[in-house]
């Protein structure tokens, strides 16, 4: 038996239905406004789309870049035995990735204003004061990965030409 309530959907099953259940009732209940529902559906999806995906992809491919930059540092120097050639790749992958984290740092302000319009139209001050703190956070966390990536990157080349013998 399905019986409709004003805010949601109730469903009962009759004794026949549940086979030797311990419980002859089962009830299903979605309590809540179908409206409220929705809009919180669509808050998600404006939070999501504008802050977890770019700040997620930004970390994923900033942290790939400065991989492959320190074993490719690594190995130009160990297989070429050519310190200057490291520090040259040093160089390209430095200021690769400081344009690439500047990309990424305009990609920041472009989802903060299209999150704080969304926020500001649906008055959600407290949420979006939130979401800023949050994502505030997380790209100083991306960025501090981001330095301990070029730290390690710089400590190859050195570790490159000591083992060299150049240093």
């Amino acid at each position: 038996m399905i019986r409709r309530s004003k805010w949601g959907l109730q469903v009962r099953f009759s004794p026949s239905q549940v086979l030797r259940e311990s419980s002859p009732v089962l009830r299903v209940r979605f309590s809540g406004s179908p409206a409220r529902f929705s809009s919180q559906r669509l808050a998600a999806f404006f939070f999501a789309a504008f802050f977890f995906v770019p700040f997620f992809f930004a970390a994923f491919f900033f942290a790939a870049f400065f991989f492959a930059a320190f074993f490719a540092a690594f190995f130009v120097a160990a297989f070429f035995e050519a310190f200057f050639a490291a520090v040259f790749f040093a160089a390209v992958f430095f200021v690769a990735g400081f344009f690439f984290a500047c990309f990424f740092f305009a990609c920041f302000f472009f989802a903060c204003f299209f999150a704080a319009v969304f926020f500001f139209a649906c008055f959600f001050f407290a949420c979006f004061f939130f979401v800023a703190f949050f994502a505030a956070v997380f790209f100083a966390a991306v960025f501090f990965v981001a330095f301990l990536f070029v730290l390690f990157f710089f400590a190859a080349f050195f570790f490159a030409a000591f083992v060299d013998g150049r240093l």
